[in-house]
């Protein structure tokens, strides 16, 4: 996680919405994606509106784990 914020750390009302990002390696990328989809299952925040369950649908999605996007994929995906 690369963030600046810690444990009971108050956000204020005007914040930046980049507040950490969440960073996952592997071998590769099927190796990748499980290591992020397992992180964003455990990931946990409180408080503020976060994008996590977005993601979460969107390394789930067939057509991204095949490496099948381009610039019409959220609109494909949203279709589904």
């Amino acid at each position: 996680m690369d963030t600046h914020i810690y444990n009971n750390y108050e956000i204020s009302p005007f914040y930046d919405s980049l507040i950490g990002k969440l960073v996952v390696w592997g071998k590769d990328r099927p190796m990748a994606i499980r290591r992020m989809q397992r992180a964003l299952d455990e990931f946990q925040i409180e408080g503020i509106k976060v994008t996590v369950p977005f993601y979460k649908k969107v390394f789930k999605d067939e057509d991204f784990i095949a490496g099948e996007i381009d610039t019409h994929f959220l609109q494909r995906m949203e279709d589904k």
